[in-house]
Parts: C-alpha cells; sequence; structure tokens
C-alpha cells in the first residue's frame, strides 16, 4: 500500500439535497453542509434550547412586516456550503422551491456550547464571506454575545461583544437591542 495518497471526497449542496432526498440522510438526523463535508450537529442541550426560544422571543415582536424569523434551517451559501444556522431572520418573498440564500437573509444566530469553537472559527467567517451582513454568536461557555458585522471575502471586519450586564444593538434591524441577561441565564 505505500505510495498511495489519499484524498478528501468534497460533497456540493445538490449531491447533499439528493442524498436526503432518497433517504441516505435521514430527516430525523441533524446534518448540514460545511466547506463540502457532511457534519452531523450535535443535540441541544436545555441552555441552548432556552438561549435560542429567548432570543426568538425577543427578535420576533420588533423586526415587522416583510420579515421571518425561523430556526434550525438551511441556508445555501455555495456550492459547498449549507449550514443550517439555530435563527434565521431574513426577507419574506415567494420562495417556491428555492433555498434562503445569503442575499435573502438580515442575519444569523449561531448558539454554542459545545460547538462554539466550530461556530466562531468556521461558520461565522463563511457567513462574512457569503456576505450576510451581520452575524451574532452565543456563547454559552463564556456567557457572551458577539456580534459580526462588515462582511468580507475572509469574514467580518467588526466584532463587538457584550457580556453580562449587557447589551448589542443590531445594525440591521433598527430597534431591536439584545440584553446578554435576557438570552443567557
Amino acid at each position: 500500500m505505500s505510495g498511495m495518497t489519499q484524498t478528501e471526497r468534497r460533497f456540493t449542496a445538490i449531491e447533499f439535497d439528493r442524498m436526503a432526498a432518497v433517504g441516505i440522510l435521514h430527516e430525523d438526523e441533524h446534518v448540514e453542509l460545511l466547506d463540502g463535508k457532511i457534519i452531523t450537529m450535535n443535540a441541544m442541550g436545555t441552555p441552548h434550547i432556552m438561549a435560542l426560544t429567548r432570543m426568538n422571543h425577543l427578535i420576533v415582536p420588533v423586526v415587522g412586516p416583510g420579515i421571518l424569523v425561523v430556526q434550525q434551517v438551511p441556508i445555501l451559501l455555495s456550492e459547498h456550503w449549507k449550514p443550517e444556522p439555530d435563527l434565521v431572520v431574513f426577507r419574506d418573498r415567494e420562495y417556491g422551491d428555492q433555498p434562503l440564500t445569503a442575499a435573502d437573509l438580515l442575519f444569523v444566530v449561531e448558539i454554542g456550547d459545545t460547538s462554539v469553537e466550530q461556530d466562531r472559527s468556521l461558520k461565522i467567517p463563511r457567513y462574512g464571506a457569503a456576505g450576510i451582513a451581520e452575524s451574532w454568536l452565543v456563547d454559552l461557555i463564556t456567557r457572551r454575545i458577539e456580534r459580526y458585522t462588515e462582511p468580507r471575502p475572509g469574514g467580518y471586519h467588526q466584532v463587538l461583544i457584550a457580556r453580562s450586564g449587557e447589551a448589542l444593538a443590531s445594525t440591521v434591524v433598527p430597534g431591536l437591542t439584545l440584553a446578554v441577561d435576557a438570552i443567557i441565564r
């Protein structure tokens, strides 16, 4: 076997969707496509569920007509990227069979405990590279919220961090300010 080289097989979003359609990936399997790799998502624990529920509850009344908020839906960022953020805030329009793309999104939210380093180092930069105006990372381990703005090809130019007793305002949704203590308890 000497002299053999191994190569990694990257999947496309089209192949990923076909695997789900024919049952290779089961609908109860929580997976996402990150850089062509099929990644199993960790099960949500109670702190994750509660932070997601609180965030959703606080955002929905503020966004106004023509804007929708949904939890854990796949978004198509490129040929090899189809992540499933914890929360997506996007413009309402007729979608038909078309997936959500970066052009539709106002901002995304990732909530991390066991996945926080992957969210921060892999997913958030990709959201910026795709041109999503704003991304939020709720870090349950350090009990802080990070807001990423000013997207660039390599990620985001601006990061603002809020800790207990502090709040962050959205740059894309007027009137939306979220207190860390209202999300992470």
